[in-house]
């Protein structure tokens, strides 16, 4: 039996009070669960219509912000999610991407960037997120070619991350984490922390970090 997703857990809160902020920017109005529900669903079908299947391995580098969150949660919803240092270097997103196997590129940043440029050498097709900056925190487009997904296999894996070791005694190792790892995962921080609804936490480490 198929594990709990990440879906499930905005699905749970979104039913439970739907008119709560999911998440808050500076400068920008709060983006309720319903809103996030509403958006992982219409941006996760226009994601397979650009091509996207459980099968893929999308990089995403976007700057960290509400867009990184909520880009996460619908590639890894529809695909699977390797996000990415928005700093590195052309050499370095070419490395990154071969390593990881990653089959398509969601950024937001701009055309000719670095990693438009790896992703180019690479053959790999770009999706541009366009930031929606005057709807809620965290609303985005998507823009790219159209083309046919490959179906998915029942025993495809539900990851829903991929990430890189350091590197720092040997050479990078590519980790999997499933949808259960992080639903599992988010749920002990909670109670950890004891965590309430009333509760707003501050995030301050890199999106594309584990730890973020």
């Amino acid at each position: 039996m198929p594990g709990p997703r990440l879906r499930d857990f905005i699905e749970a809160h979104t039913r439970k009070a739907p008119d709560a902020a999911a998440l808050v920017a500076p400068g920008r109005s709060a983006i309720s669960y319903a809103t996030v529900l509403d958006h992982l669903r219409t941006t996760g079908r226009h994601l397979r219509n650009l091509g996207a299947n459980r099968r893929d391995r999308v990089a995403l580098v976007i700057p960290d912000g509400p867009e990184a969150v909520t880009a996460f949660l619908v590639v890894s919803d529809q695909a699977t999610a390797a996000p990415v240092n928005p700093a590195y270097r052309q050499s370095e997103y070419e490395t990154y991407f071969t390593t990881v196997g990653v089959t398509a590129l969601v950024t937001a940043l701009t055309a000719g960037s670095p990693a438009d440029a790896a992703a180019r050498s690479l053959g790999l097709p770009i999706i541009r997120l366009v930031i929606a900056e005057a709807q809620p925190a965290g609303m985005f487009t998507l823009d790219g070619p159209e083309r046919a997904p490959a179906l998915d296999g029942d025993d495809e894996p539900d990851v829903a991350l991929i990430l890189t070791t350091s590197g720092t005694t040997s050479r990078p190792k590519v980790v999997p984490l499933t949808h259960a790892n992080l639903c599992n995962s988010a749920a002990n921080i909670a109670a950890s922390l004891d965590l309430t609804a009333s509760d707003r936490c501050f995030g301050i480490m890199p999106l594309f970090h584990v730890h973020g």
